[in-house]
């Protein structure tokens, strides 16, 4: 009955505005006194997203402070026909987002749900930091510097995409001979090699679009686990599925 007459209540005396920030106390719902953008990131944390690593193709020599990569918690499939495409959102300036404009080719890997690939996401979430402090309120006068997350991992976590398909089968998909592509191979289930496809920029980030051309499976990890997690600032795995009524029972 509680129910139904929420329901029946107008829209405006369920939910206040969200950018005045009225004041509202009506059923199940309080105010908020945070700021409007303060508000918004905490609904959106209350969401739980897919947590994923992308690295970024480079060409000429194996040179480490060339290899960039980011940790995504925007990936979501976008198509299957008459390819598949999925899409993500990358915030700029970014050296993995200069990198794939160059390059055209990413890897984006689907983690297992562990400690260590916690870690890997955490290191790849670094992304550039200010070093001059002197800016102006939009950051015009800043002076970024790139994290290279690739320094900061051992060599057994990562091998080069060339490498890992050179005994595959005659039709595998390749690079173009000059460039690299590193790949994470000792924590992830799944890696979606990917093509640059349609980029659109939106204030401070780009909205991506990638081809996928090649996906590389886990032996070791070939069963489903839902990976890894973000959810309320933190990792975490998928749980038990919850009962659905609409299900039968054997």
């Amino acid at each position: 009955m509680l129910l139904i007459k929420m329901m029946q209540m107008p829209h405006e005396r369920l939910f206040r505005v969200f950018n005045s920030v009225k004041t509202f106390k009506r059923g199940f719902f309080t105010e908020s006194h945070l700021p409007p953008v303060e508000e918004f990131k905490n609904a959106m944390s209350t969401v739980g997203s897919q947590a994923m690593i992308l690295t970024a193709s480079f060409s000429g020599d194996l040179d480490i402070t060339k290899m960039h990569g980011t940790t995504l918690s925007s990936v979501s499939s976008l198509t299957v026909y008459p390819e598949p495409v999925l899409q993500f959102n990358i915030q700029v300036p970014s050296a993995t987002s200069s990198s794939i404009h160059q390059n055209k080719y990413l890897a984006l890997h689907i983690l297992s749900p562990s400690s260590d690939s916690v870690k890997l996401a955490r290191n790849f979430s670094l992304g550039s930091r200010f070093i001059n402090m002197q800016m102006n309120s939009d950051n015009t006068n800043a002076e970024r510097k790139h994290t290279t997350p690739f320094e900061r991992i051992d060599k057994q976590e990562w091998e080069l995409f060339e490498d890992v398909i050179q005994n595959d089968r005659p039709d595998s998909f390749h690079l173009d001979p000059k460039l690299h592509l590193p790949v994470l191979t000792k924590n992830s289930e799944r890696i979606l090699i990917c093509e640059k496809y349609k980029v659109f920029q939106i204030y401070n980030h780009e909205i991506w679009t990638c081809k996928v051309k090649d996906i590389l499976i886990n032996v070791h990890e070939d069963h489903k686990t839902g990976g890894l997690l973000y959810f309320n600032r933190n990792f975490h795995f998928v749980g038990n599925p919850l009962v659905d009524p609409n299900t039968k029972k054997d």
